[in-house]
């Protein structure tokens, strides 16, 4: 992972907090809490695209590991501090997707949470892999897809609801 410039991020601030103020005061946006929300969920995803892709250094190659959990047997085995830290931030950095998907929707399906956690973070690994910027890899999915998954499961035990809301 790389780290996002601190300007970078005061921009992206200043940005968050002005569309949620003027969303705040239009006459035109209906429902305030799920608008804000949104926003939020907006700008995480783009500050994960940024660390994940447009801060990271460009590699001299496309690398691509398409075994599933091989940083469990492969990585573990050569590298066991640095698989660590890349599997518990995999495992967190999509919890925030989880929750703030359960605040815009409570009524939201585990199964389509999962597609969504799923989509996005294929993109991101497909950024990754076009743009030679990190190594794209199937344990992403899974653990950014689990976290995802997680983080939904937890904001709704904390706002109520059994994730079996509407039957679309």
């Amino acid at each position: 992972m790389s780290v996002i410039p601190v300007p970078v991020l005061y921009v992206s601030f200043v940005i968050l907090t002005l569309v949620i103020v003027a969303g705040l005061y239009s006459h035109r946006v209906a429902d305030k809490k799920k608008f804000v929300v949104w926003a939020m969920l907006v700008e995480y995803l783009i500050l994960v695209v940024c660390v994940a892709v447009v801060f990271r250094p460009t590699l001299p190659v496309r690398n691509l590991h398409l075994t599933p959990l091989w940083v469990y047997t492969d990585f573990m085995t050569i590298h066991p501090n640095e698989a660590v830290r890349d599997i518990v931030i995999n495992l967190l950095l999509f919890l925030p997707v989880g929750a703030l998907l359960a605040g815009i929707n409570p009524s939201l399906k585990w199964y389509k949470v999962l597609l969504i956690g799923l989509t996005c973070s294929l993109t991101i690994e497909l950024l990754q892999y076009l743009f030679l910027r990190g190594v794209a890899q199937t344990d992403d999915l899974i653990h950014n897809t689990v976290s995802c998954l997680v983080g939904w499961g937890v904001a709704k035990g904390v706002i109520g609801g059994s994730g079996r809301g509407d039957t679309r």
